[in-house]
């Protein structure tokens, strides 16, 4: 998707989306604007080698990982894009997954045209979509699982209150998608089931979905804080709760 914001005829900045990991699954429009890039501001989570698509002369900048204290915060990243941009400098914004699903994609468009520079959009498979390819777990089907929701178990910083439903999560008619989840899974998982969602709900955890090292945990709804306690999960994973999380379709 290109909006333009500005007099120029081409986009300055793109914001572009690396997939869940497995650096096959890049699209050719992602390769493509790399291939254009003056400077990459990269997420932590984009597998390294999708960075060689960039020109050799390309700055490669690694935004951080916050659970270290040690990532640039979004208004030091939505400056640093301006910036670049106005110096005529083309810029590659590039997330993990999609960059418009939990991704800040909104608030570096508002800076974008606030500043009044020339944007792209370039989707990416989010990990959501890959759990049937890469872990097996089969998110609907025709019988018992019509809908999928997609959730955020990360609030923002600067919002004091929660922001989830969970009495209609609770009551929501499909699977459950919860990502950034693992770090609060105590939280979000308690609250759910003190809303009505039964503690036998079946729940996998899939750690680094579509990478060689990929993990696979099933438990419960009940029994998840002590499972990833248990087992020192970390990020990143997404959490599947519902029926489909027990279910395996063939990955052959």
């Amino acid at each position: 998707m290109q909006v333009s914001t500005s007099p120029r005829d081409n986009p300055r900045v793109f914001l572009v989306g690396a997939g869940p990991g497995d650096a096959k699954l890049v699209t050719r429009r992602a390769v493509e604007r790399l291939g254009q890039a003056d400077v990459v501001l990269y997420d932590y989570l984009v597998n390294p080698t999708i960075l060689d698509h960039a020109p050799a002369h390309a700055e490669r900048v690694c935004l951080g990982h916050h659970s270290t204290g040690r990532a640039m915060s979004q208004e030091a990243i939505n400056a640093r894009m301006v910036a670049e941009a106005q110096r005529g400098r083309t810029v590659v914004r590039l997330k993990g997954g999609d960059p418009a699903v939990f991704a800040r994609t909104a608030d570096e468009v508002a800076a974008l045209r606030n500043a009044g520079i020339a944007y792209e959009i370039v989707p990416g498979i989010t990990t959501a979509l890959a759990l049937p390819a890469y872990a097996g777990i089969p998110l609907a089907n025709t019988t018992s699982c019509g809908a999928i929701g997609l959730v955020t178990g990360r609030q923002r910083d600067d919002k004091h209150d929660d922001l989830l439903d969970y009495s209609a999560l609770t009551t929501f008619p499909g699977t459950l998608v919860v990502y950034m989840g693992v770090r609060a899974a105590c939280r979000w998982s308690q609250e759910l089931i003190a809303n009505g969602r039964s503690h036998a709900t079946a729940v996998a955890i899939v750690r680094r979905c579509s990478w060689p090292d990929q993990k696979i945990v099933r438990c419960t709804l009940g029994t998840l804080a002590e499972t990833v306690a248990a087992k020192n999960l970390r990020a990143p994973a997404i959490i599947v709760v519902g029926e489909t999380a027990s279910a395996t379709c063939d990955l052959e």
